[in-house]
């Protein structure tokens, strides 16, 4: 490569036949623009500091990838990262994602149309922790509170139907008094995972009423369910 005052600043720099780095150098180590390659196959490539990549895009030979940031240990810290199954993109910490992010995964849709294909919300550690977005596969659309990937606090399930459940989740079951709107609005009732009461069934049950018993009983339980409220 080239030379200035006996010091090679730039070109290609082969270490014992594992590493080749190729740019412009200080002290012999990789700084600005250049490029590495591992014996192994992996490659950097993008400006680098003191022969550490800080932007640019990292490849492995198995298809792996990941762009953008990183911090003074080669981690990732913004960007876009590929492994087998997904693709994240946002901040990271450590190699996972932490803070603002998206997840999509890799889905076979002829097979699995009740799977997630993506995510999008505050990550902890790699887990969506915090406000988040979840699509499936089959077109329902969850959005709310998480902890862990698990639902927790406020959800609003929206169905590829165009029917809406707002209600609780506690560790990734539904508890509480929650909505449903399909052609109509009713409440139902959940304890740890369980229905307990459903509005629409009771509407049901009125309904009928009013058509075999049209009397003044059956007046009375019909205007008893026409609004059920759980107190």
């Amino acid at each position: 490569g080239e030379f200035k005052n006996g010091e090679f600043i730039s070109g290609t720099l082969k270490y014992f036949n594992v590493t080749v780095m190729t740019g412009e150098f200080i002290n012999l180590l990789l700084c600005g623009k250049g490029k590495t390659e591992l014996k192994c196959g992996t490659i950097d490539e993008g400006v680098f500091e003191n022969s550490l990549l800080v932007e640019g895009k990292r490849t492995f030979t198995d298809g792996r990838f990941s762009e953008g940031k990183y911090d003074k240990n080669g981690s990732l810290t913004h960007g876009t990262s590929k492994h087998k199954g997904q693709v994240d993109t946002g901040d990271f910490k450590n190699g996972v994602m932490h803070g603002k992010g998206r997840v999509e995964y890799d889905v076979n849709f002829d097979t699995e149309q009740n799977v997630i294909i993506a995510g999008e919300g505050e990550f902890q550690n790699g887990q969506m922790n915090g406000k988040g977005k979840i699509w499936y596969a089959n077109g329902d659309v969850v959005e709310g509170e998480f902890i862990n990937n698990e639902r927790h606090g406020d959800i609003t399930i929206t169905y590829a139907n165009g029917d809406v459940w707002s209600g609780k989740y506690n560790r990734g079951r539904k508890t509480g008094t929650s909505t449903v709107i399909t052609t109509h609005k009713y409440k139902q009732f959940w304890e740890n995972g369980s229905l307990l009461y459903d509005g629409d069934f009771y509407q049901y049950l009125a309904d009928r009423a009013n058509i075999l018993l049209p009397t003044l009983a059956g007046m009375l339980l019909l205007r008893k369910f026409m609004n059920p409220r759980v107190d």
